[in-house]
């Protein structure tokens, strides 16, 4: 296994459960969505694997050697990646609907059950736009959008690190400590969300 984001190759083997040993030094967190993989997808390997993820698009380098994220949604892209190389991998034709299925299982599992699976859509999707809830992830019925001709939109960089689970604990934190304003303001934005889809698809 050799991953962008360390040094160094990582070999390991697989046991009769799909457990991954490692059978040198761990990758850490890097290695754990290619564990379970192995756990979800149960692939039959007939050879030795060379697996490598190359996820350096997904950070900025600064002069200091320290990289910083790019955004949140890069370990849901990689959840699709693996899913799709090892059904490549043994040439099987699972439909779209199982391979989400095993993308979006890995992701929880990594996730710890929380998150709603639309950043592991976007990847698997592959669109410039798409409108999906938490319902439609699992029944497979998110909408492709067009983009607007007369739309555009700036990139911001704050240059500091982000972690979907932390904006997710944020999220649950402030809904207990502050239920009245929480569901103000989660009333605001579920209204600006709908006018923004209106507004979209009449392109207006």
């Amino acid at each position: 296994f050799l991953t962008s984001a360390l040094d160094g190759v990582f070999p390991f083997d697989i046991d009769s459960k799909n457990n991954v040993l490692w059978l040198n030094s761990d990758p850490g967190m890097f290695g754990v969505l290619l564990k379970y993989a192995f756990k979800i997808i149960k692939p039959t390997l007939q050879e030795n694997l060379c697996i490598s993820i190359d996820s350096s698009k997904f950070f900025l380098s600064k002069k200091v050697g320290r990289l910083t994220k790019l955004g949140i949604g890069s370990s849901a892209a990689i959840s699709v990646g693996i899913t799709r190389a090892f059904s490549r991998y043994q040439k099987l034709h699972s439909s779209s609907e199982t391979q989400l299925n095993q993308a979006n299982t890995i992701h929880q599992h990594l996730q710890n059950g929380v998150g709603s699976g639309i950043d592991v859509v976007s990847s698997f999707v592959d669109k410039t736009v798409i409108e999906c809830t938490k319902e439609s992830v699992k029944e497979h019925t998110w909408s492709l959008l067009n983009w607007p001709s007369k739309l555009y939109f700036k990139v911001l960089k704050t240059h500091q690190d982000e972690s979907t689970q932390r904006l997710i604990k944020n999220y649950q934190r402030v809904n207990v400590l502050y239920p009245k304003e929480f569901e103000i303001i989660l009333g605001q934005l579920l209204e600006i969300s709908q006018n923004i889809s209106y507004a979209w698809k009449s392109e207006d």
